[in-house]
């Protein structure tokens, strides 16, 4: 056996056994996460509530950025405020689902899962975001668990920090959330003074 052909088997064998590795190793790693963040906002329970059952406002202040490849659209389905109401990304690389699953006093539950191109699923999970009033506005209590369902993601997850990404997502649409909120507060006196000065003397 020449040198060549040697290095060659040998450079063979080494990456069928990093792939098998690899591969057993993927199913070892975490699959799923379950994270929940608690933030106090700066603004009144319903007006807390009226931005997280219409999903039209998510585009706003979800710290999550949804990429399905170029171009990635967005679709709102459903009538705010209803369970059934969807949030709905989709691009080359496939379709991306977030529903209102229930709708409580003080609290909102959600479904949402991707779909690759192929038709096979990317992920899967359930939230609950739980609002009350408190002393400094409104304490929002925000729990999400998920999964990933192939061995690739797990990977991804893993160098990624699963647990952390999703906190990281929960830390930034609170504090969008919260601005968001104040811009429409601003917004609302400006519009009325807007339409007043409009109106005709009679």
């Amino acid at each position: 056996m020449s040198n060549l052909q040697f290095v060659f088997k040998a450079t063979a064998l080494s990456l069928a056994g990093a792939i098998l590795v690899g591969y057993g190793v993927g199913h070892l790693l975490a699959d799923r996460w379950h994270v929940t963040t608690t933030h106090t906002l700066k603004a009144d329970p319903e007006r807390v509530a009226a931005a997280l059952l219409d999903l039209a406002t998510w585009e706003h202040w979800y710290g999550a950025k949804v990429d399905l490849g170029n171009p990635t659209r967005v679709e709102v389905q459903g009538q705010a405020g209803m369970v059934g109401h969807t949030l709905v990304w989709s691009g080359p690389l496939g379709e991306a689902r977030l529903r209102l699953a229930a709708i409580e006093p003080g609290a909102v539950a959600y479904d949402y899962g991707v779909r690759n191109k192929d038709g096979s699923t990317g992920g899967t999970g359930t939230g609950r975001i739980e609002y009350g009033k408190s002393p400094d506005g409104c304490t929002v209590r925000w729990t999400d668990r998920g999964a990933w369902d192939n061995v690739m993601l797990r990977w991804f997850g893993w160098f990624g920090a699963l647990q952390d990404r999703c906190q990281q997502i929960h830390d930034a649409s609170l504090t969008g959330l919260e601005r968001h909120l104040e811009d429409v507060a601003r917004a609302g006196p400006a519009k009325a003074a807007a339409a007043g000065s409009a109106e005709t003397p009679k």
